[in-house]
């Protein structure tokens, strides 16, 4: 439990226009896009591509309860691999 926190509380989160992704694609580990944004993955998943940063959409149900601690647990499973 302890350890979630100390994650949530190391998280750098940002909410960046995806116009300005490219503006801001040096200063990020990941980028989760809202399920409302979904169709603009594949264009993100290039700009991440060219970076070494993954891209990936926010499970709509996590997204639709704000359960930020999955939301978390995506992002650091993305950084990881």
């Amino acid at each position: 439990m302890y350890e979630d926190l100390y994650r949530i509380e190391e998280a750098g989160i940002q909410t960046i226009a995806t116009m300005e992704v490219r503006n801001h694609i040096n200063e990020v580990d990941v980028i989760l896009l809202g399920p409302q944004v979904r169709y603009l993955l594949n264009d993100i998943k290039k700009i991440g591509d060219e970076k070494g940063v993954p891209v990936d959409t926010i499970n709509p149900m996590h997204y639709g309860s704000c359960n930020g601690k999955e939301v978390l647990r995506t992002a650091l499973q993305l950084t990881s691999k």
